[in-house]
């Protein structure tokens, strides 16, 4: 069974009352995974979800073991794209101080969201790409609030996996892409040792968009990950 929670303040999931940062979005997580009453659970986050997943691990999430896949495993204002990661950043602040109406629309734009999906796609197949482009553009921004969107943000920059990675105790798979403009191999390398029990798959010619470009691989290594677990 594979379950996938809207985080809150982003899909059908309402926002938060106070602060959209970690330690809230860890709490929230340890507070769901009981009530789905499910055996052994496998969290698996990618991208943001991982800090969220690892916080909430080191933070004692009941889990048998977590997939981690493309983590944010180094500060995105020092990584392959911290130029790029300035910008956004900019960007974010400006939408925060104009009026909101601007600073949704300025958030909700075809070309703020296709910029950003053009830096991330890195296959050569059209088709791909046009899919995922078509993905990015209907769910990437589809948060309940500016406040939601900024936050969220902030969060996602202020926090890395490697925070919380000695903390977690559970058998880990880390996922990543070569070519991951966000996160470089040897920071995934780095960070895998810090964890209790952890094993890194790099997959090659692709960036941080792994589960859009190479899914058949990303279930391998799950699927390989949960049968060591069950042996």
């Amino acid at each position: 069974n594979v379950i996938i929670p809207d985080l809150p303040g982003f899909g059908d999931s309402g926002e938060f009352a106070n602060n959209h940062n970690i330690a809230n979005y860890s709490d929230w997580l340890i507070d769901l995974i009981p009530k789905l009453n499910l055996k052994s659970p496998i969290l698996l986050g990618h991208s943001f979800g991982t800090i969220v997943t690892a916080a909430a691990l080191a933070n004692r999430a009941d889990a048998c073991a977590v997939v981690l896949v493309n983590p944010i495993s180094a500060p995105a204002l020092k990584g392959p794209r911290a130029a790029l990661t300035w910008i956004t950043q900019g960007v974010h602040w400006f939408t925060k101080v104009v009026p909101e109406p601007l600073g949704n629309a300025l958030l909700r734009s075809h070309i703020f969201v296709r910029t950003m999906s053009v830096v991330m796609a890195k296959t050569k197949d059209p088709a791909l790409r046009k899919w995922i482009h078509a993905q990015h553009d209907t769910n990437f921004n589809n948060y309940t609030s500016r406040k939601v969107a900024v936050e969220g943000y902030l969060a996602s920059i202020s926090h890395t996996v490697a925070e919380y990675a000695h903390l977690i105790w559970q058998p880990t798979l880390l996922i990543a892409g070569d070519k991951d403009d966000i996160t470089g191999v040897p920071a995934q390398r780095a960070v895998a040792r810090e964890f209790g029990n952890a094993e890194l798959v790099v997959l090659h010619k692709v960036g941080h968009l792994t589960h859009y470009e190479r899914p058949e691989e990303v279930a391998a290594a799950v699927r390989s990950f949960i049968q060591k677990l069950e042996s």
